[in-house]
């Protein structure tokens, strides 16, 4: 998803730069729904979800929670953060290592001569 977000950044960037309406007196980009959705309808699947993300992430801003073609074309898109940091790595030092379960195969260790618990002959130890 980190990579989806990196994406969304970049295209909102590009967009911005070439929306004219986006001339506001803000330093942060800002595009509206609308071209966004045509400047990456080919390359983002989600765009919808991913500004969804995005949003929970803080990184853009904009009203409302779900944004649909048509509907929401005059919604205004606001990037918060230029950038975002890698994805931490799972902390797998606290999980336990399964328990070692007892191999039903495998051999007593004969010390001495013991007869057999299966055949009852007698072996010789080595």
């Amino acid at each position: 998803m980190f990579s989806e977000i990196r994406k969304l950044i970049s295209e909102i960037i590009k967009a911005s730069a070439a929306d004219s309406s986006s001339s506001l007196s803000s330093s942060s980009p800002s595009v509206l729904y609308g071209s966004l959705f045509e400047s990456t309808q080919n390359s983002m699947e989600a765009l919808s979800g991913t500004l969804m993300t995005a949003k929970r992430r803080g990184v853009v801003s904009y009203d409302g929670s779900l944004l649909l073609q048509r509907v929401h074309d005059q919604v205004r898109i606001t990037l918060l953060k230029r950038e975002i940091p890698d994805s931490p790595l799972p902390d797998h030092s606290k999980r336990k290592a399964p328990p070692i379960k007892p191999d039903a195969f495998a051999t007593a260790q004969i010390i001495g001569n013991e007869k057999c618990f299966k055949c009852h002959k007698v072996s010789r130890a080595v």
